[in-house]
């Protein structure tokens, strides 16, 4: 498998909860990187949503395996955060394509590889 730009069943170490729904977000992102019809990139963006909110239920093996107490708290709190970024970034991509403004995308699409890159970097352990 490719390098994913999100967090795959080989980064994560096991087909983990999180591992599947970012798959399934990894899915959508190709997808909608590619889209040039606004039914298919929104409805690819929505896609994209629904995993990461399914992801916010999870936390990265990283945070799993660090001692319960104000750090894992506030790097769980973080890893949310970062999450929640991605998900008003997915929405912005949706509304784009919605609106018909899919020049957009692509500058929204190099915001959501910024922040991708942030909690990688934060929450993937090499």
């Amino acid at each position: 498998m490719g390098m994913s730009p999100w967090i795959n069943a080989e980064e994560d170490g096991s087909e983990s909860p999180l591992a599947r729904h970012m798959s399934e977000l990894d899915d959508a992102y190709k997808a909608l990187k590619k889209e040039t019809d606004p039914e298919k990139g929104a409805a690819s963006a929505r896609v994209a949503q629904q995993a990461l909110v399914m992801g916010l239920a999870e936390l990265p093996e990283m945070l799993k395996k660090m001692p319960d107490g104000p750090a894992k708290a506030a790097a769980a709190a973080e890893y949310r955060k970062l999450m929640g970024q991605c998900y008003v970034i997915f929405c912005e991509i949706e509304q784009a394509f919605l609106t018909g403004k899919v020049e957009q995308v692509e500058g929204l699409i190099e915001n959501l590889k910024a922040v991708k890159k942030t909690g990688h970097q934060k929450f993937i352990e090499e």
